[in-house]
């Protein structure tokens, strides 16, 4: 391979590694978004048990001990991420502030760890009074965020960082949280 062909595929990595800015949000080669995150359970308990009770997913099944998939519906703070940017509230785009996230969440735990894996993304429209949306309304995640060319819609990656506000609301909305009370 000639150096000019290095050089080209080390700028592609680079590039593709900048536009989409963060470590759990990624565009597969299917043309799909997928979720993903590993994480360390401090818990010694029964990881199974206090996934499903902490994590809120509708329609759970269990897939077997060690695993367990759900329905997702998420609600990204979009308040936050302006306040955060430095931006007014206000100024958040209509297609930012209208939509929760839903998804397709599996839930996989192994050695003290589990892994979270979120697929078939979808906006679902949450704000009544817009004449062109019906309240529940479903878009594919990629039919909002990428072009007909397939590169990301500029507004996702301007300040702030739409699909980093996404994979902050999916890494927060995972977290085990320890239990704070006494017995």
């Amino acid at each position: 391979m000639n150096m000019n062909r290095i050089k080209i595929l080390l700028f592609l990595f680079c590039a593709t590694t900048t536009i989409y800015g963060q470590d759990h949000l990624t565009l597969q080669e299917n043309g799909l978004f997928q979720w993903q995150k590993v994480y360390e359970a401090n818990s010694t308990n029964d990881l199974t048990s206090d996934l499903m009770t902490s994590v809120v997913l509708n329609n759970i099944i269990v897939i077997d001990e060690n695993s367990f998939k759900g329905e997702l519906l998420a609600a990204p703070n979009w308040r936050q991420a302006m306040i955060d940017a430095g931006k007014r509230p206000m100024n958040t785009p209509i297609g930012i502030r209208s939509y929760d996230l839903k998804g397709t969440a599996l839930v996989e735990i192994k050695d003290g760890r589990y892994r979270v894996t979120v697929q078939e993304l979808k906006f679902v429209y949450k704000e009544v009074g817009n004449s062109y949306e019906k309240k529940g309304n479903e878009t594919p995640f990629e039919d909002s965020v990428l072009k007909a060319n397939g590169t990301i819609r500029p507004w996702y990656t301007k300040e702030p960082n739409w699909l980093e506000v996404y994979d902050e609301t999916l890494s927060n909305l995972f977290l085990l949280k320890e239990s704070t009370e006494e017995w």
